[in-house]
């Protein structure tokens, strides 16, 4: 009993300690990286009508990160070493929405990274039910 008790704590340590981790990365690059990239990007697919609050949008898009890797840690739970890969979702959708060629005369272009993406996604969900079956240690 003492030794799964201490291994839900550690595990819960383990879950907040990357999620602090994910969410300080993810609102600093989407704030203070991406954020003229993605106000120019609203700008040319709204057609200039909407405007970016780059303070709004990179809170928003965490938080939407953060809500898709509690799904995905809820609906696929993987042991306790392989942990982390439940923020693999959430990684690949930062990028995503972050892969954007803006082009010459303000046209948006996302390239051939959609089907590196899924083929990654594919990779990743075809992979994931074998680990989710391996024993904890």
């Amino acid at each position: 009993m003492y030794i799964n008790s201490y291994r839900e704590k550690t595990a819960q340590v383990f879950r907040l300690v990357c999620g602090f981790l994910f969410v300080l990365f993810s609102f600093l690059y989407l704030y203070l990286f991406q954020a003229d990239l993605l106000a120019l990007t609203q700008r040319v697919l709204s057609q200039g009508q909407t405007a970016y609050a780059p303070l709004g949008g990179a809170v928003l898009i965490t938080l939407f990160l953060l809500l898709v890797q509690i799904l995905i840690s809820r609906w696929l739970v993987f042991p306790l070493r392989f942990q982390a890969l439940s923020f693999f979702p959430s990684c690949m959708l930062l990028a995503l929405c972050t892969d954007i060629h803006l082009e010459a005369f303000d046209e948006a272009t996302d390239g051939w990274g959609w089907y590196l993406y899924l083929l990654i996604a594919l990779l990743y969900t075809s992979n994931s039910q074998p680990i989710r079956l391996l024993e904890p240690i």
